[in-house]
């Protein structure tokens, strides 16, 4: 296993021109690499500013970098033009609220209206929904954030219905909800959630529980490292702690197909607070 590299927390630097560049693994000169995403090289301290996939940030004089690295790091600061860092930002977050807004109102008359049609217009990629229009007796709409709106659905039936964030497209389409499949991550997180509660039990009437989550976290398409069906409740903590740790790194900049959507950063640091021990 590499060992990470020893950096120096600083939990308020701001953002630099070079905010948008991607997660790389940096080296230092003993070999010692961590995931990283360049944020800042400030040539009168020499020093380099990077933000790890935990949204925390580090510093590192330019000097303990590989030779590899520093010519990275040196090339980016070069060619990356400071004026333009103001677009970067405006692309990650292209709708505005009120655009949102009005995704979310067509969304609610869609159901309200009981209009497939309409509502398909809204997906990227249309499917299967979990609940038929029918069946779902109020929409609200409770939060709007980052190209994301929590949605609420209560179901004709007691105790039917379902909650959670849509993910929407810089197009304006919805990729993710809780109305047709959760974005990766989140499912991911809902699988943990399962899993600890039975690794904490260890009952054998759990076993069950313990297997359909480790098949929602196959679904998600995370490494699920040793876990598999009807393992052992010491095997299972084991692993458990390793895709944990996987998606504290690896979370923030992850998802499947395209557009890639991730998860905002207020959000993830609430998953990331709820699958801890």
């Amino acid at each position: 296993m590499k060992k990470k590299l020893s950096f120096i927390l600083c939990l308020t630097i701001p953002l630099s021109s070079l905010a948008f560049s991607q997660y790389r693994t940096f080296t230092d000169s003993s070999g010692r690499s961590i995931q990283a995403k360049l944020i800042k090289y400030d040539e009168k301290t020499d020093l380099v500013v990077l933000e790890r996939r935990d949204h925390k940030t580090a510093e590192l004089p330019l000097s303990k970098f590989s030779s590899k690295d520093k010519e990275y790091i040196l090339s980016l600061q070069q060619t990356i033009d400071p004026q333009k860092e103001d677009d970067a930002v405006a692309t990650e977050k292209a709708l505005s609220k009120k655009a949102l807004k009005e995704i979310g109102e067509k969304f609610e008359n869609a159901i309200e209206e009981q209009d497939k049609t309409a509502l398909d217009s809204l997906y990227l990629n249309p499917g299967r929904y979990r609940y038929s229009l029918d069946e779902i007796q109020q929409v609200e709409i409770d939060d709007i954030e980052e190209n994301t709106i929590f949605v609420t659905m209560v179901g004709k039936k007691e105790g039917f219905g379902c909650r959670g964030w849509m993910h929407i497209t810089s197009s304006g389409k919805i990729k993710y909800s809780p109305f047709t499949q959760k974005h990766p991550i989140e499912r991911a997180a809902s699988a943990i959630f399962w899993l600890s509660y039975v690794d904490k039990e260890r009952k054998k009437s759990d076993v069950s529980k313990m297997n359909g989550a480790i098949n929602d976290l196959e679904a998600s398409g995370i490494p699920t490292f040793e876990l598999k069906q009807d393992m052992s409740f010491r095997d299972l903590g084991d692993n458990l702690d390793k895709v944990r740790e996987w998606i504290i790194e690896n979370g923030a900049t992850y998802d499947t197909g395209e557009p890639k959507l991730y998860i905002p950063r207020k959000q993830m640091k609430k998953i990331i607070s709820e699958i801890k021990k």
